[in-house]
């Protein structure tokens, strides 16, 4: 038993999770090892960048109110998900701990936004916040919930502003909506036309045809295949086509072979 456990641990993720009764919806980005690794990679240089953008406000803004300590523990945040992502249990839950990492650094930001009264640095900062984002947000689902998400945050950061301009308020505010609004138009069409290309490809499955000459005994009805072997005509169109056949009798037959039935 103790074999059989340890060949099952090394089975690929998408043999394991089936075994585990994974809902449907399992992304690929679960389901493949260089998508996993390259979502850990977003997740490191995400917090990485994170943090070097403390620098980046305090040269732009010297008394701007940015403490690193927050994010270097937005940092820490970071690695701990990537580590624990490793860990058979949690590792098919990769998705969510990226959502969670957007979901923290999101608004961390934004309430920076309003302790620095959404000053000019920390304004355009949030636009990058909100198109950095786009890269871990993997289902339309998450796109809508987290524009919802960022919206509400702008109006909260707008009302903890006290002293903030007018001006940059409603920008922050406008502008994060827009920008949302796009997102969600962006995604909304591609997954519509992930959904219409699916059906086409269903639908060229289900279209599969025979085409050209079919060399047919005019006795027997069977067909000369590629070996020059002959093959009972159902058995050919089943190989060949998405057709099954089940057989019945037809009046005329019935009559001819069957007169008194």
């Amino acid at each position: 038993m103790a074999a059989i456990a340890r060949s099952a641990d090394s089975l690929p993720i998408s043999v394991h999770e089936s075994a585990a009764n994974l809902p449907g919806h399992t992304h690929a980005l679960e389901a493949s090892v260089s998508a996993r690794t390259s979502s850990r990679l977003l997740l490191l240089v995400g917090g990485a960048t994170y943090v070097s953008w403390h620098w980046i406000h305090r040269l732009l803004q010297p008394d701007a109110v940015d403490p690193l300590g927050e994010r270097l523990i937005f940092l820490a945040i970071s690695i701990g998900l990537v580590v624990a992502s490793y860990h058979r249990a949690l590792k098919r839950h990769l998705v969510g701990m990226g959502y969670i990492a957007v979901a923290l650094g999101t608004a961390h930001y934004f309430s920076l936004v309003a302790r620095n009264q959404i000053s000019t640095s920390y304004l355009l900062g949030a636009f990058v916040v909100l198109g950095a984002v786009g890269a871990l947000l993997v289902s339309a689902r998450a796109v809508f919930t987290y524009a919802a998400f960022a919206v509400v945050l702008a109006l909260g950061a707008f009302a903890m502003a006290g002293s903030a301009s007018m001006e940059n308020g409603i920008e922050l505010v406008v502008g994060t909506a827009t920008v949302q609004i796009g997102v969600v138009a962006s995604s909304w069409r591609n997954k519509i036309l992930k959904d219409v290309a699916g059906d086409l490809e269903k639908a060229r499955r289900e279209l599969r045809q025979l085409r050209g000459l079919l060399p047919i005994c005019m006795h027997c009805n069977r067909i000369r295949n590629k070996g020059d072997q002959w093959e009972q005509f159902e058995n050919y169109v089943e190989a060949h086509t998405e057709a099954a056949f089940t057989h019945a009798l037809c009046q005329d037959c019935a009559n001819k072979h069957y007169p008194d039935i």
